[in-house]
């Protein structure tokens, strides 16, 4: 079930960062369809960007009533957020995005989220995460890329 997979998310996530506690919260109500939850948040603003807090959150808040976002409105705030060098954040966004896109609106603008995503959080070892975006691709009947171990290197 979704909201067992977002769990974790969930409760991993620090509140000592306001703005992105708001954003992940406002990407797992529109993940689960759950508009309740995304208006009763505040929009997470930023410091260096205020245009990108409301930007992402007005596109979860879509997604959350099942309305689809203006196309690459989520991925113009992850490169907002990567040139700012919120890189985690950037990719929890892709993979939130594209688990909300995949219920509203499945195609190649969630799948290109999730692919992106998986390859990042492979790339740094965060399995879990990773996990989570090939389960996005298997869910829009895509092929997932097979993570296994890193292997024995040179030997």
């Amino acid at each position: 079930m979704l909201e067992e997979e977002l769990a974790p998310i969930v409760r991993a996530t620090r509140v000592d960062h306001v703005w992105h506690a708001g954003l992940t919260m406002l990407g797992v109500a529109a993940a689960l369809g759950r508009p309740d939850l995304a208006f009763a948040m505040p929009t997470p603003a930023t410091r260096w960007s205020p245009d990108v807090g409301a930007e992402l959150a007005g596109a979860f808040r879509d997604l959350a009533q099942d309305a689809v976002p203006a196309q690459g409105s989520i991925q113009a705030g992850v490169d907002a957020l990567t040139r700012n060098g919120f890189l985690w954040h950037a990719n929890q966004v892709r993979v939130l995005g594209a688990l909300a896109l995949t219920r509203v609106a499945p195609g190649d603008e969630a799948a290109e989220l999730a692919r992106a995503a998986d390859d990042w959080f492979a790339g740094i070892g965060a399995t879990g995460w990773s996990a989570v975006a090939r389960g996005v691709l298997r869910r829009l009947g895509r092929r997932a890329p097979s993570r296994l171990g890193s292997g024995s290197g040179d030997l």
